[in-house]
């Protein structure tokens, strides 16, 4: 299994919910499967629960979760698709 990982994907919140984060989504899957990844992984922060929900609805899977001891970083969850050449178009 070989995977490529998201960190920090954002898009501005002015821009949000009009369709750009599904696209770099999937041109990401398409990229990751042309170079022999089939796993994308990414992380969320914990609370952002609209970020939670869209990733799921993308077909990721939460897996992990990373627990920062510092008040710097902010806790995330970690999520995984698997890919599959006939699922992207």
């Amino acid at each position: 299994m070989l995977a490529v990982y998201v960190h920090k994907l954002a898009v501005l919140p002015e821009e949000q919910g009009q369709v750009l984060g599904a696209w770099c989504l999937e041109a990401i899957e398409k990229l990751a499967l042309s170079r022999g990844y089939n796993v994308v992984r990414l992380d969320a922060v914990k609370t952002h629960y609209k970020l939670l929900s869209f990733y799921a609805s993308r077909g990721f899977q939460r897996v992990g979760e990373i627990i920062f001891s510092s008040d710097i970083w902010v806790d995330t969850f970690v999520f995984e698709k698997m890919l599959s050449s006939e699922a992207i178009i």
